[in-house]
């Protein structure tokens, strides 16, 4: 009985911290989006910031259901490691986790019925 009930708590303290790492990944990629995406894709992820006034094309709208639809997981990995458009590339500025934390964290900028 007594290895079952450590045995449940040892689970429990591994799920709470894989929760708070969760939780930090997420505000590690917000924070990483204010400084190094919001200029062009806004602070909502609206494609808005104000350097999207020179950028041809313009940065998606990650806060609309019909672009988060139309992008993959896979697609916004690949976009943030290599760069796509006048988008510079990040492998060399964000880990393989940073990068997968950051896809996470623009499908939170949608309503929750379209993300993937």
């Amino acid at each position: 009985m007594r290895v079952v009930r450590l045995l449940g708590i040892g689970i429990g303290i591994l799920l709470a911290g894989a929760a708070t790492t969760r939780g930090q990944a997420q505000d590690d990629a917000s924070a990483t989006f204010a400084q190094k995406c919001a200029m062009c894709h806004g602070k909502a992820g609206a494609g808005d910031g104000p350097a999207a006034v020179a950028l041809t094309p313009k940065p998606p709208n990650f806060a609309d259901p019909k672009v988060q639809a139309a992008v993959t997981d896979e697609a916004l990995a690949a976009a943030i490691t290599n760069g796509k458009g006048s988008m510079p590339a990040y492998k060399e500025q964000l880990t393989p986790q940073a990068i997968k934390a950051m896809v996470a964290y623009l499908r939170t900028l949608a309503p929750s019925d379209t993300k993937r």
